[in-house]
């Protein structure tokens, strides 16, 4: 029991070392991304993919390095693991799908400032994350 607390330690600091630095930069790409698509105003191109391959990588490593992070909290704290997983599901979950109605409905209004505002709230929230992680 005590290696796997030892080992969740080194883990956190291991991680907590560059996570923030990984965060920003995934996060600074694909708000950089969508800012320039939204700049570019592409109204001809193709009907969106539902999903695409990059994008859906590069914030599902982003997703991953937190959930690592809060399992292997999980683990060092010795905390049963079954409820708060369900309840961040369930909370992922909503605030996902209303996100997705809510910037249907708003791009459906505004267009690409939609695409340009959403690239900028992710920036905003990379460099949240690297002021915060930096300062403390």
């Amino acid at each position: 029991m005590l290696y796997r607390r030892m080992a969740g330690v080194s883990l956190i600091g291991l991680i907590s070392a560059y996570d923030h630095w990984v965060a920003f930069i995934l996060l600074a790409v694909v708000g950089g991304k969508m800012i320039g698509e939204g700049i570019r105003g592409d109204e001809d191109e193709a009907p969106i993919e539902v999903i695409r391959l990059v994008p859906l990588i590069v914030l599902s490593v982003a997703t991953s390095i937190d959930a690592l992070a809060v399992g292997v909290s999980f683990g060092v704290l010795q905390t049963a693991v079954l409820i708060p997983a369900l309840i961040i599901g369930i909370v992922c979950f909503v605030i996902s799908f209303a996100g997705v109605m809510l910037g249907e409905r708003l791009e459906s209004i505004l267009g690409n400032k939609m695409e340009i505002f959403g690239g900028i709230i992710l920036v905003l929230i990379g460099l949240r994350i690297l002021y915060e992680h930096t300062i403390s």
